[in-house]
């Protein structure tokens, strides 16, 4: 049975011979799911809610399940009244992309829907679904609590070392000694994936703690190597062997220094470079070691503080001595007068049209007229239904869309680096109504390109911004159809990298179901979405826009002989492009050939019959 992807659920399973899945052992106690459903999540999910091997602790595992659901798991041993060590697993489970490595890993102990009250739930309890806004501020204030712990000087030395193997072998999988993290597990996966992110294609999959390998995971900490002769999976083990040398450790030194040193806003460099993902192992860690070489003494923008509350006694006499100071508005004028008597002479010989053209014309916001909508049509409402519940709805949609837009015109590229931060930090908060405007803003400013042609230039990561602002709200059909219209309008620039891998991976999701897009999209771009992105066929045939018919050219009129054809039809319009891969020229002459003759097999046959049927008559 399908488990649901509406929002997020939880699921507890302890050992348990009445659970639901009669397996007399392990399985699920009490979920937020149906029971049909609760137990096809034990079976998709039974390696990650008990792992193999022998339980050693409390641990915390992210993965994905075969149904395409992101799964947080966090494992705990317990002592029930007959002093047995019993294994109480706690999962969340939501649709794909809703969960991060992040997620997963800044949710402490009592930061979890149930907190330490999982232990206590009874047989078929049914569990409240918990509330996403409140459950990823709690995520991420773990994560940056985690994150003064990953910047310490104990796990300096470990984090080079793990960073040389990850980016020497950028599609591996790996155990780590336990050793390596001085501890701190969580803490030393926060940073790995913070610092390689940006750079490191795949998703970051992971377990805290486990007694013997598998191949589910991307890392997997481990407090000591199973036995010899046992399964690997395919699995490197780090720790007691020496880390590779050349530009990969060169790199992994740099970055993890920037990254104790600056924090999160000193990786902001690696996400405003484009390209990462296409690089083989060797060039990334040439490239980022350059990188990082070349602004190793650049330290990141970061905002002035906010100055301190003024003093109620020192605004109390301000105000005293501004009214003191204040003077009525007719002896202002008198004041006024008599400085008037003796003007400066400056002001004498300025002349009446000299300040009227001093007078600078009003900035309008910069347009595009090949991709903007009419200003009736561009409405901060996606729809026709009213998405303004409340008074403030209004207001924080607006707000959005000001974000995003001082986002893609920003003056500056410390200035578009601190917007960037502060947007990636409130989309994740946004409702459905902002969702959809920040997206509908950032379309109309063409993701900040640069420049026109087949390669503009671009200020932010594709990549970045179309996750942040463009792939969580193409289920909307007002979103979509956006999209699709400005794919079809810049088809020039998908037709390269980076906006043709970001086509490709859209496209490639959509179809393995990891994305939700409405259908508007493929209505308006029909097949042409594919030949884009993999740049099949020729590219400068551009279907027409849905707004106007197609031009259909006169279809030649097939003749009785082979590849016949009327003097008098035109050729097509690319006639020097390719060729298709199968000429259908010659089928339609067969087909009517094969017409004719049936036809006259026909009519003889009915004249045969027609003389034998008068024959016979008398």
């Amino acid at each position: 049975m399908t488990v649901s992807n509406a929002g997020i659920h939880q699921v507890v399973c302890a050992y348990q011979p009445d659970n639901p899945s009669h397996n007399k052992g392990f399985g699920p106690v009490a979920s937020s799911l149906a029971m049909a459903q609760e137990v096809s999540l034990f079976q998709l999910a039974s390696a990650v809610l008990r792992p193999p091997g022998d339980a050693v602790g409390n641990s915390i595992a992210y993965d994905r399940l075969s149904s395409r659901q992101d799964v947080i798991v966090r494992r705990v041993m317990t002592i029930d009244h007959l002093q047995r060590e019993n294994l109480l697993s706690h999962a969340l489970v939501a649709e794909p992309g809703r969960f991060t490595a992040e997620w997963a890993l800044g949710l402490e102990e009592s930061d979890w829907p149930l907190g330490d009250d999982f232990a206590r739930v009874e047989l078929g309890q049914r569990l409240d679904r918990p509330d996403p806004t409140e459950l990823e501020r709690r995520c991420r204030e773990g994560a940056d609590r985690l994150r003064e712990t990953g910047r310490g000087s104990a796990l300096t030395e470990g984090l080079c070392y793990l960073t040389t193997w990850l980016l020497s072998r950028p599609r591996g999988r790996f155990s780590i000694d336990s050793s390596l993290v001085a501890g701190a597990p969580r803490a030393a996966l926060l940073a790995l994936v913070d610092m390689l992110s940006p750079v490191l294609p795949g998703r970051w999959t992971f377990s805290t703690l486990e007694s013997v390998e598998s191949d589910a995971y991307r890392l997997i900490v481990m407090p000591k190597w199973p036995l010899p002769g046992s399964r690997e999976y395919g699995r490197l083990r780090l720790g007691g062997r020496l880390a590779p040398d050349g530009p990969a450790h060169e790199a992994a030194s740099l970055l993890v220094m920037r990254y104790q040193t600056h924090g999160l806003p000193g990786l902001d460099l690696l996400r405003a470079q484009p390209g990462w993902d296409g690089m083989t192992a060797a060039g990334r860690a040439e490239r980022l070691r350059d990188l990082l070489a070349r602004h190793a003494g650049t330290a990141p923008h970061r905002a002035l503080p906010a100055g301190p509350a003024p003093d109620p006694s020192e605004t109390t006499e301000d105000t005293r001595e501004t009214q003191e100071t204040q003077e009525t508005p007719q002896a202002a004028e008198e004041g006024s007068e008599e400085h008037d008597e003796h003007p400066a002479p400056a002001e004498q010989e300025r002349d009446p049209d000299f300040e009227r053209a001093e007078e600078p014309d009003p900035v309008e916001p910069h347009r595009s007229a090949a991709l903007d909508p009419p200003p009736a049509e561009f409405v901060l409402s996606p729809s026709g239904e009213d998405f303004f519940a409340d008074a403030d709805a209004e207001r924080r949609d607006r707000e959005a869309a000001a974000l995003v837009e001082r986002l893609l015109r920003a003056h500056s590229d410390e200035e578009g680096m601190e917007l960037l931060r502060e947007v990636s930090s409130r989309a994740p908060l946004w409702n459905g109504s902002q969702t959809v405007i920040a997206c509908l803003t950032a379309i109309r400013y063409r993701l900040g390109l640069r420049g026109t042609g087949r390669r503009p230039e671009f200020r932010y990561n594709p990549q970045h911004l179309f996750d942040l602002l463009i792939r969580p709200a193409l289920r909307q059909e007002k979103a979509a159809r956006d999209w699709a219209w400005f794919v079809r309008q810049q088809h020039t620039v998908f037709s390269t990298d980076p906006l043709r891998s970001v086509m490709r991976q859209m496209l490639d999701q959509a179809e393995r179901g990891e994305l939700d897009v409405h259908h508007s999209f493929f209505d308006v771009l029909g097949p042409w979405a594919a030949r884009i992105a993999l740049r099949l066929g020729p590219l400068t045939k551009v279907p027409p826009l849905p707004d106007r018919p197609p031009e259909i050219p006169p279809r030649p009129r097939p003749g009785l002989l082979r590849g016949r054809r009327d003097r008098k039809a035109q050729r097509p319009r690319h006639a020097g492009g390719p060729a298709p891969a199968e000429s259908k020229g010659n089928t339609d002459d067969f087909v009517l050939l094969g017409k004719i003759l049936v036809f006259f097999v026909c009519f003889v046959l009915a004249v045969v019959i027609s003389g034998a049927l008068l024959d016979v008559l008398p």
